[in-house]
């Protein structure tokens, strides 16, 4: 694949748009307040006086809106900061799908192309995926990404494939599955396998194996 690019104009709108983002809901506590507005939007002043320089293929609607955003700042209400920060939005979403379209359509022609070579550089994204599954953090597989810590997770999961292996139910008690539980490990134990592994069959199998450990 190609070295990572970065667009200039993304980099540049997000930028904007983080500093609009910050400073609207200073902006929306000041009310009536009109000096205390134009103090927080005035903040936008320098970084938009470069806005004109970051419009590359940016639609008409929104290039004329950008070219007008550096006289609006600052402002003295809520309701014009926030049409700001909407107009300002809108063109970093633009970026933002831009450059989004433009990497998947990159890796697509990148893959079409590996597998006609044999698909040699596409092994390290199908192992990725193939030991996706196993990556679980409590940070962002608990519900809503919520859990706090390993505690609060096992609870949740507990919780979760209880109504499963305890389900809550006068027709279907803990008593009766622990005896089907026990019914289970006993047909297990009773009919696995007795394999032995030890230092004969260690051997046995490494002997095909030709890494160096």
């Amino acid at each position: 694949m190609k070295e990572l690019t970065i667009c200039p104009e993304l980099v540049y709108w997000g930028q904007v748009k983080s500093f609009s983002s910050h400073i609207l809901p200073l902006v929306s506590k000041c009310k009536s307040n009109e000096g205390q507005v134009s103090i927080f939007s005035k903040v936008l002043v320098p970084i938009l006086l470069f806005s004109n320089d970051h419009l590359e293929g940016l639609p008409d609607r929104l290039k004329e809106e950008a070219y007008v955003l550096p006289k609006l700042v600052p402002c003295d209400c809520p309701y014009a900061m926030s049409e700001i920060h909407d107009v300002i939005k809108q063109i970093f979403v633009f970026y933002l799908n831009r450059a989004t379209n433009s990497k998947k359509a990159e890796f697509n022609k990148f893959v079409k192309h590996e597998l006609q070579r044999g698909g040699g550089n596409l092994f390290k994204y199908i192992a990725a995926a193939d030991k996706k599954f196993l990556n679980v953090h409590w940070g962002t597989h608990s519900k809503d990404a919520a859990a706090k810590n390993c505690a609060e997770f096992l609870s949740e999961q507990a919780e979760i494939w209880g109504k499963y292996w305890n389900p809550k139910s006068d027709l279907y008690t803990g008593q009766e599955l622990a005896i089907e539980m026990r019914f289970l490990w006993n047909a297990a134990v009773e009919n696995h396998s007795n394999i032995v592994f030890g230092e004969t069959q260690l051997d046995e199998a490494l002997k095909g194996y030709k890494k160096r450990l």
